[in-house]
């Protein structure tokens, strides 16, 4: 991430809060890898709001891969994958439509590449 201040050109809109950075304004020019170029006041409480909504964003991005990559999946991240809800993650399996299987008394497990079938239709 490249950061600079620099006095505004025209108006622009802060990317944390909103407000209108003004013409001739000083404001923080941040750009991103990711996202383009971004403005924002200089203000303590913006920069550390843009930082933290880029690591929540970031965390989220990293979640989300890790999850593409394991093939077996828990019923609560089979849930997650599918964006349902564990209990009708469970009641599909039970009646047949997702495949998943047991791993002994109470265990079941979900293959990634099954909830892509069942996806697809």
């Amino acid at each position: 991430m490249y950061e600079r201040q620099v006095i505004t050109r025209k108006n622009h809109p802060c990317a944390v809060c909103g407000d209108v950075i003004k013409k001739g304004s000083l404001a923080k020019h941040k750009e991103l890898l990711i996202g383009g170029k971004k403005y924002i006041h200089v203000r303590p409480v913006c920069d550390f709001e843009f930082l933290m909504k880029k690591t929540q964003e970031f965390l989220e991005r990293s979640q989300i891969e890790m999850m593409k990559k394991r093939s077996v999946l828990t019923p609560d991240e089979a849930a997650d994958y599918l964006r349902l809800s564990r209990i009708t993650i469970m009641k599909k399996y039970r009646a047949g439509k997702i495949k998943g299987h047991r791993r002994g008394h109470r265990t079941v497990r979900f293959y990634r590449d099954d909830l892509d079938l069942y996806l697809q239709g």
